[in-house]
């Protein structure tokens, strides 16, 4: 097969090419399940690059697309296009990614025009592109565990629920149940910090297990996990500074979310969208924290 998605799927790689970099996910084996994949990427212009991502309880249309062309390198514009023939008193307003017209419209003023291409624009991309969905707020991301008593991994998984909106989905698709090809998948337990820093008084100096926050981010990273982890509100500004500092030298992003007594770290792997999408085609489609949408003009394809 010559199509573009199977060579960028194909492995031609040499031993030492292969390992794992941080961060890295395995990409599926061709599979007629992928099919829909081929025919997204097959497409010509932006449709075939762009992944949309966004919470549904935050949705700014803007916010959407402004994020989603970005992640390309490309431009995103509206133009007026000139009076409109069939309405002299409005304006042809279109809305452009790169050189690519994505919806156009007649509006009265570019202010009006603006607020309507930026939704139409997000429905048009969603027939054609595949949508990610962040189901949770990243400040609800389940709590890493600092127990120094535990001799069990910090960064647990689980199996995906199977009755969820995306696995209906996929099942319709061919999919029979259980995993595509990732062996842990799913979302990290939520467990509570139980590790208690000590504190020898005034000016004294914070202990914090280092050691400890680098090997339980150091689990996060290799595995599949696509999902986000947090560290409790416990922690003090000094404390948090240093699991900044550390989640940097792995290449994490940290953000810190919440005031006073509820700030709180986010921990979240820089992943592609694209990335997104792959590791949600191996698990049903959906998890906890995720859920995939797909392109409705490919779906019966």
């Amino acid at each position: 097969m010559n199509s573009r998605f199977d060579n960028r799927c194909r492995d031609n790689k040499g031993p030492s090419q292969r390992r794992r970099s941080r961060n890295s996910f395995k990409r599926p084996k061709d599979n007629v399940k992928y099919g829909i994949i081929h025919h997204v990427r097959s497409q010509t212009g932006v449709r075939s690059q762009i992944v949309l991502v966004y919470n549904p309880q935050a949705y700014e249309p803007i916010a959407i697309l402004t994020n989603a062309t970005q992640r390309i390198k490309g431009n995103l514009r509206i133009e007026n296009e000139g009076q409109d023939p069939n309405n002299k008193a409005h304006s042809m307003f279109s809305l452009y990614i790169n050189y690519e017209r994505i919806c156009q419209g007649s509006y009265l003023h570019e202010s009006i025009a603006k607020k309507h291409l930026y939704d139409l624009a997000v429905e048009s991309l969603k027939t054609t592109c595949f949508t990610v969905l962040r189901k949770t707020s990243p400040r609800d991301s389940p709590r890493v565990n600092l127990d120094l008593s535990s001799s069990e991994n910090s960064v647990e998984t689980q199996s995906p629920a199977v009755n969820g909106i995306g696995a209906k989905m996929m099942m319709k698709m061919g999919w029979s149940g259980g995993g595509l090809g990732a062996q842990a998948q799913g979302m990290t337990d939520i467990v509570q910090p139980t590790y208690q820093i000590e504190r020898q008084g005034f000016g004294t100096k914070v202990t914090i297990p280092v050691d400890k926050i680098r090997e339980i981010l150091q689990t996060y990273v290799e595995s599949d996990n696509i999902n986000s982890v947090s560290f409790s509100p416990d922690f003090t500004k000094e404390e948090r500074c240093v699991i900044h500092s550390v989640a940097q030298k792995m290449n994490l992003k940290s953000t810190s979310y919440g005031t006073g007594a509820d700030r709180r770290i986010v921990i979240q792997k820089k992943i592609d969208p694209w990335q997104l999408v792959y590791k949600l085609f191996e698990i049903g489609g959906e998890n906890e924290q995720y859920q995939l949408v797909m392109p409705i003009k490919f779906l019966n394809k």
